[in-house]
C-alpha cells in the first residue's frame, strides 16, 4: 500500500528538511510557453513529435524527440543556480549552448532550418 504524504508535512529531523535543496526544480509558466512556443512551430514542421519533463533536486529537464527515437534529439536543462542556469544539449551530451537567459537559449533550436529537396 502506498501512503501519501503532502510537503508542509514532513517531519522536522527529517533528511528532506535538513537539505538545502529539498524542493525539486520545476520550468515555471513563462518558461514553459517560451520552450513550448519553439517546439510546436518545429512539431507543425514536421520535425519533432514528442517530449518529455524530468525534474530532479538540481535541476529539471524537457527533452525533444524526433519520430522513432528512444534517445531525445535536445535537451533543454534548467539549473537551481549558477551563472548559466539554461543549457541546450544534444543527444551525445554535449552542450550546444549555455546562458543566463532562456531566450538566448532557445534561439539555438528555433533558428533557421535547411531546405529539403523532395
Amino acid at each position: 500500500m502506498v501512503e501519501v504524504h503532502a510537503i508542509h508535512q514532513r517531519e522536522p529531523g527529517s533528511y528532506q528538511s535538513r537539505s538545502r535543496f529539498s524542493f525539486p526544480v520545476f520550468f515555471d509558466r513563462t518558461e514553459l510557453n517560451q520552450i513550448l512556443s519553439v517546439y510546436s512551430r518545429r512539431v507543425i514542421a514536421g520535425e519533432w513529435c514528442d517530449y518529455a519533463f524530468n525534474e530532479g533536486r538540481h535541476e529539471a529537464t524537457f527533452a525533444i524527440y524526433k519520430k522513432r527515437s528512444r534517445v531525445p534529439v535536445y535537451r533543454v536543462v534548467k539549473r537551481r543556480s549558477g551563472k548559466a542556469r539554461y543549457a541546450v544539449l544534444d543527444a551525445g551530451g554535449q552542450v550546444l549552448r549555455m546562458s543566463a537567459e532562456l531566450s538566448a537559449v532557445l534561439g539555438i533550436l528555433a533558428g533557421k532550418r535547411r531546405l529539403n529537396l523532395v
